[in-house]
């Protein structure tokens, strides 16, 4: 007969980590939202195109870039190198699986987590409005 695993409650300085780790992540997932290509090319006036060449040689220099505006083209570059450290951090330290494995919870507990936090988060904003 299997045995049935007792449900792990999270203790307060856990839960309190946890809740650290939700509001980080979602702060990177904003700076990612902020910077991602599509905002970029309508904010810079870049074409998608050369965002992505930005994005596949990882460095601007004028003979790449001969007809664009410098200013624009740097503006764009520092953007998306925001863009690639937050994800690079998000992947690494608050994805799904990252998170999980960290503090030893389930995806159900962490889903719960977080709509708790957002709540909490959206709460005091309208509070202080």
């Amino acid at each position: 007969m299997e045995q049935i695993r007792k449900r792990h409650h999270l203790k307060a300085h856990e839960r309190a980590a946890v809740d650290a780790d939700l509001i980080k992540r979602k702060e990177l997932r904003r700076r990612m939202a902020e910077n991602a290509a599509e905002i970029v090319t309508l904010e810079v006036g870049i074409s998608a195109r050369t965002i992505q060449k930005v994005d596949r040689l990882r460095k601007v220099c004028p003979a790449l870039f001969p007809r664009i505006d410098q200013k624009k083209l740097e503006e764009a570059f520092s953007r998306r190198r925001i863009y690639w450290l937050a994800r690079e951090e998000f992947q690494s330290r608050y994805s799904d699986q990252a998170m999980m494995a960290r503090h030893n919870i389930s995806k159900t507990t962490l889903v719960r987590r977080q709509k708790q936090v957002y709540q909490q988060q959206a709460e005091q904003i309208r509070r202080a409005a």
